[in-house]
Parts: structure tokens; C-alpha cells; sequence
């Protein structure tokens, strides 16, 4: 974001909307960690804690008033300092609004006046994450490696973690709840499927278009037969391919679509017999970039197979895919042999 230099009720506004962003999340989501500057005298923040229902537990990070004034003064200077923070210091009474923890679930307090044991600290976290510390407000005081407890008059740089690890059975949200984190898992899942497929897509379609171009370079030739044969089931593979995600109703980028297409054109001059210096080493260039195609398909197939109890779209017969593939890099490994034989020996 652009924030015109100085502007605080603009710099206000967009953190009023980064805490709301982060609240929300926060109700959705089952396990989250949430980072700001806490209000521990907020109401209004005080009640939006409380409806977070699990195990909660908050990381308080102390330090003295007079440390931490000077730390974001220092920090203010650095040029590096983003604009939407246009205070140059703390005044008292804002250090005075974070001067105690919210206290509201299981605390850790750390003293970050000195360097923090963070093996020791992840550790305590883990643990009550896992079940294993108490869910009822309590208090654990990190100390540093000096061994010096937390100073009692701090300032508080805190993180509230709701729900993370918890063992509560999924029951423990309301219904409502459970159906809409569902169909906003599903629909993550399926954006991440749709960028991961419409990539494979692109290099199906550079694979086929180079394996037509070698199947017309070496028709009648020792590798023709095997290279007409291979290019047809490519082609079939990537026809195959657009079908499923036209079954899970996943748009076709145009832009990657577009780079593959280019990708194969750049592939064409690189392999080009002029920058080569020779027409058996082309061959064999081409040869091994269309295995490493094929590879990637194959791992594709196995990777739908994996997920594919969670799409029923995905119907067609993968382990027949995954096999083919396997059958076309291991009679295309024979040729790449031979071709190499030709151009290297």
C-alpha cells in the first residue's frame, strides 16, 4: 500500500482493517497463530479472544517501557521502516496500554531484554499444544540465558494462539462453523489443484508439440516408428488430461498456456542444429528434454492417484496412466541410449 507520508488516520485505517482480516481468520480456521500488539485493557479485543473456543495460549514477550520506547524509535529511523507506521515514538500512555498480558488462557511470559532460548520455548509451546500442559489459565515465566525471570512492568509484543494442537474432537465447533471452515478448505484445495494441473497442462502441451516435431524429423528413419507412435499416446495423455479438469470445472489459464507455448519455441532455437554443430546431438538434446516431460507426467498421475478418494471427478483409470507412462519413458530411454552412442561416441 502507498500511504501519503504522515498520514496517521490513514495508517489507522488500514490496521483496524489487518485486525479485522486476522480476527475473521481466526473464527475460521481450526489451528492459527495470530501476531500483533495485543490491548490487554480492550474490551472489545478481550471479547473477540473469548470467542475463540479451543485450548488457547498466549506468548507474552516482555520488556521494560524505557527498552521498548527506545527500540521503536530506532526502528522508526531505519529507511527500511514502512511508511504506514508514521509515528517516530511511543508516548507513555500508548507503552502504558500494553504494559500486562490478557492473561485470558495457558501464559508464557518471555523476557526479551536478552537472547531468548527458542529450542526451550518451542518446546513449552509444543507441549501444550499437544495436550500435555494445563488449558486453564496458568503461568510459565521463560527465562534467558542469563536466568533472570521476566521483569514484572513490561511491555507486550504478544501472540494469542487459539485452537492450535488442540486434541478436542471436531464436534467442538458449532455446526455451522465445521460446514463453512469445509467449504473453505475445499475451496483452497481446489484453486491449488487448478494451479498445479493447469502447469502440468502447459508442459503437455510443449511435450506433444516436441514429440510431433521429432516424430516428422525422423519419420522413415531408425527412431520414426517408435517416435509416431509415442507422439500419438502424448497427445491422447494431454487430451486426457483437459478432460479431468473439465470435469472439476478448472479454467484453463491462458497464461500458462501462452508460456508453454513459448517455452516450446524457445526449445526449438536452443536445440537449433546451428547452435548445436550437430544433428545427432540435437537429437539427443531433444531426446532427454522429452523424458524429463514424460517423468514429470508420471509423477503427475501418481499424484492425482494419491488425492483422488477427494475428487470423484477424477474417474479415469490412473494407475493404467501411471503405467503407460512409465512403459513410454522406458522404450524412449532405449532410443535416448542409442541416440547418444550416435553423438557421443
Amino acid at each position: 500500500m502507498d500511504y501519503p507520508a504522515g498520514d496517521l488516520a490513514a495508517s489507522r485505517r488500514a490496521c483496524a482493517a489487518a485486525m479485522q482480516v486476522l480476527w475473521t481468520l481466526a473464527e475460521t480456521f481450526p489451528s492459527v497463530v495470530l501476531e500483533a500488539n495485543f490491548r490487554p485493557h480492550s474490551d472489545y479485543e478481550r471479547s473477540r479472544i473469548n470467542l475463540l473456543d479451543g485450548r488457547l495460549v498466549e506468548v507474552y514477550c516482555a520488556c521494560p517501557p524505557v527498552v521498548a520506547a527506545k527500540r521503536y524509535a530506532t526502528r522508526a529511523a531505519s529507511v527500511t521502516h514502512h511508511r504506514a507506521h508514521v509515528l517516530s515514538r511511543l508516548s507513555d500512555g500508548m507503552l502504558a496500554e500494553f504494559d500486562q498480558p490478557h492473561g485470558v488462557g495457558q501464559l508464557i511470559r518471555v523476557d526479551t531484554t536478552e537472547s531468548v532460548e527458542v529450542a526451550s520455548l518451542a518446546a513449552t509451546i509444543q507441549a501444550l499444544f499437544s495436550g500435555r500442559g494445563p488449558v486453564r489459565p496458568a503461568s510459565t515465566t521463560m527465562r534467558t540465558a542469563g536466568g533472570e525471570p521476566a521483569p514484572p512492568s513490561s511491555f507486550g509484543d504478544g501472540w494469542i494462539t487459539p485452537r492450535a494442537g488442540t486434541r478436542e474432537p471436531p464436534t467442538a465447533l458449532p455446526r455451522g462453523d465445521r460446514v463453512r471452515l469445509e467449504r473453505t478448505q475445499n475451496m483452497v484445495a481446489s484453486e491449488l489443484l487448478g494451479t498445479y494441473l493447469n502447469d502440468h497442462l502447459a508442459g503437455a502441451a510443449t511435450g506433444s508439440e516436441l514429440a510431433k516435431k521429432l516424430s516428422e524429423e525422423n519419420a522413415g528413419g531408425r527412431y520414426g516408428s517408435f517416435l509416431a507412435e509415442l507422439a500419438t499416446e502424448i497427445e491422447q495423455d494431454r487430451a486426457t488430461l483437459a478432460e479431468l479438469m473439465d470435469r472439476l470445472d478448472i479454467e484453463r489459464s491462458t497464461v500458462k498456456q501462452a508460456a508453454g507455448w513459448i517455452s516450446e519455441k524457445l526449445t526449438r532455437v536452443k536445440f537449433s542444429d546451428s547452435l548445436t554443430g550437430s544433428a545427432d546431438l540435437k537429437r539427443l538434446l531433444e531426446f532427454e528434454t522429452l523424458s524429463l516431460g514424460i517423468e514429470g507426467k508420471q509423477a503427475m498421475w501418481r499424484s492425482l492417484r494419491q488425492v483422488s478418494d477427494r475428487y470423484p471427478e477424477l474417474a479415469a483409470d490412473l494407475d493404467a496412466l501411471v503405467k503407460r507412462a512409465e512403459e513410454q519413458r522406458s522404450g524412449l530411454e532405449e532410443h535416448r541410449l542409442d541416440a547418444a552412442s550416435k553423438a557421443l561416441g
